[in-house]
């Protein structure tokens, strides 16, 4: 199975092809999906909706029997996109035993019901690099984002864009106290290999007990690979100055850094406690941490996640090989960025059997030895 993913996924003839122009299969990719597939009129055009409803009435059937297996099992019979024709049924990822949960989430969003609520597109500089940034809809955009917060006129009178402060050589964010981002770079400029990470970004919405419903989840989220790092950096720099916030990376690539410093964005580099520098390194102490915040997440807030992309790769994560999942490993660190906002007597998110005081949250950071 794993073959057939990396043939897909390095025959990508829409943004994967390299300086002379192919892809690194030399092939193309295509996918039917199933709602296209069956009940043509006799014009040989597709009930679309029609076989839709079907698809999602026996998803829905074996969801409600509660038998993992027999849904994934539907789900590969039908799928509508690749990632459900390889579906895995031997439930070893490592959120396998929220799946129904996170499956559950993906029929209601497949079914429709974010798409007033999403909107794709992309951020721009408004007066060139380190200006204000504004979102622009484009349906080839790799931003997906909140409606609500994709113009200062959509936008709940709490939320302005660009809430930052800029001096010479440096600009302060202001929107701290509200957001927070996790951003996952790839490894290089170019790669040999077939399946090439993307670099991804998720920008977080802290809790607010004064707006439970719209606080405590992911706002907006990118996953791409650009042509070249420098053009990802400003793709974070650009989503950190929208929201005014500091953003946490994953430090096992160079670069970020530099460039924010380069740039006056000092300010905006996100120190945990314990830490000499910004960033967050992946090894075996911290990645159980982050899947262990991820898990409460799922378990608490399902319900507020929006976005099908990071559902899908919450499905099948596997912390053993998890370059793959470059979005959900994104909205992991945003969560160890902001999971301080939950230390108020309301809640905090880790699994029942791992709940602990802040006090010992922070203790175990200030042991920089961890990181």
């Amino acid at each position: 199975m794993r073959q057939v993913e990396y043939m897909w996924d390095g025959s990508d003839h829409i943004s994967g092809k390299n300086d002379y122009g192919m892809t690194a299969t030399g092939l193309y990719r295509y996918m039917l999906p199933s709602y296209r597939s069956m009940n043509f009129n006799k014009y040989g055009f597709p009930d679309e909706k029609r076989n839709m409803k079907y698809i999602m009435a026996v998803r829905q059937a074996a969801l409600a029997s509660g038998d993992q297996k027999q849904y994934l099992g539907e789900v590969r019979k039908m799928p509508n996109t690749f990632q459900e024709a390889i579906m895995s049924s031997a439930v070893t990822n490592t959120f396998s035993n929220l799946v129904v949960t996170l499956a559950e989430r993906a029929e209601l969003l497949k079914a429709g019901l974010a798409d007033d609520r999403v909107v794709r597109g992309r951020l721009e500089w408004t007066d060139g690099n380190d200006s204000d940034v504004v979102f622009v809809p484009s349906e080839s955009g790799h931003w997906l984002m909140l409606k609500e917060y994709t113009s200062e006129e959509q936008a709940p009178k709490w939320f302005k864009p660009n809430n930052v402060s800029r001096y010479p050589g440096m600009i302060i964010p202001h929107g701290g106290d509200t957001f927070g981002i996790g951003v996952d770079p790839y490894a290089k400029s170019k790669a040999n290999q077939a399946v090439q990470s993307n670099g991804a970004i998720a920008v977080f919405r802290k809790f607010d007990p004064m707006d439970e419903r719209n606080s405590d989840m992911f706002v907006a989220v990118y996953c791409h690979r650009p042509h070249s790092l420098y053009e990802f950096y400003d793709e974070v720099l650009k989503g950190a100055t929208y929201f005014g916030c500091p953003f946490l990376h994953e430090d096992n690539v160079s670069g970020i850094e530099d460039m924010a410093l380069s740039r006056g964005y000092k300010q905006f580099l996100h120190t945990l406690p314990g830490r000499r520098s910004s960033g967050i390194t992946s090894n075996h102490v911290t990645k159980p941490r982050l899947i262990s915040f991820m898990e409460g997440y799922i378990e608490e807030c399902v319900d507020k996640i929006y976005f099908i992309d990071l559902i899908e790769e919450l499905i099948e994560y596997d912390a053993e090989d998890s370059h793959r999942f470059d979005l959900a490993a994104a909205a992991m660190i945003a969560l160890m960025m902001c999971h301080r906002s939950r230390v108020d007597g309301v809640g905090l998110w880790g699994k029942k059997d791992d709940v602990r005081r802040y006090e010992d949250i922070y203790r175990s950071f200030i042991d920089i030895s961890v990181f």
